[in-house]
């Protein structure tokens, strides 16, 4: 049986890349290399790369004891990932990648658009899809969508920027069993 390519895409544009990173290593760390080849896939903007040893050859379970969000971060040793194929030159050869293990927190990893990409790609990956991941990370949308399917839900009160509103008012109105989110 011929083991399937799995990308464990890490890293990412948000302040939790280094969350990401740490999951990722202990993913790699933990997966059954009996029927999967890992490659741990560093998202940085634009830019995504396979994370390789100083030899150029995939890391190994063995290579990642001791390895941290730095170590990956400052790694010279990748491998460009071609989007137009999905597909890397690992050790001068091509590696397809059959699935996608996501961990990246935030943008673009929770928010859609990876999932997105992956989706018109055909390549199976790990979270939900790019229509659930865009609606369930704005909160205020999210909350909008199970109103209207009718899931019943905590009063709320959207405030914008630059809104003057009275906390008094809003209290007297719904009480104080609510929940309070700030969006920056």
């Amino acid at each position: 049986m011929k083991k399937k390519n799995i990308a464990l895409f890490c890293g990412g544009d948000s302040s939790e890349c280094e969350v990401s990173l740490n999951s990722a290593v202990n993913v790699f760390k933990y997966i059954d290399t009996q029927k999967f080849m890992p490659y741990l896939v560093l998202m940085a903007g634009t830019k995504w790369s396979v994370v390789l040893k100083e030899n150029g050859e995939p890391l190994q379970a063995k290579d990642i004891e001791g390895i941290t969000a730095k170590d990956i971060l400052n790694c010279g040793y990748l491998a460009e990932i071609d989007k137009t194929r999905f597909a890397a030159v690992v050790a001068g050869e091509t590696v397809k990648f059959d699935k996608v293990f996501v961990m990246i927190h935030g943008k673009p990893g929770e928010n859609g658009p990876l999932q997105g990409y992956l989706e018109m790609m055909g390549i199976p990956f790990t979270t939900c899809s790019s229509f659930v991941s865009a609606i369930t990370f704005d909160k205020y949308s999210c909350k909008r969508f199970l109103d209207y399917a009718g899931v019943k839900m905590a009063k709320d009160v959207f405030i914008r920027r630059d809104v003057t509103y009275s906390l008094r008012e809003i209290v007297r109105r719904d009480g104080v069993a609510m929940f309070v989110e700030l969006i920056v």
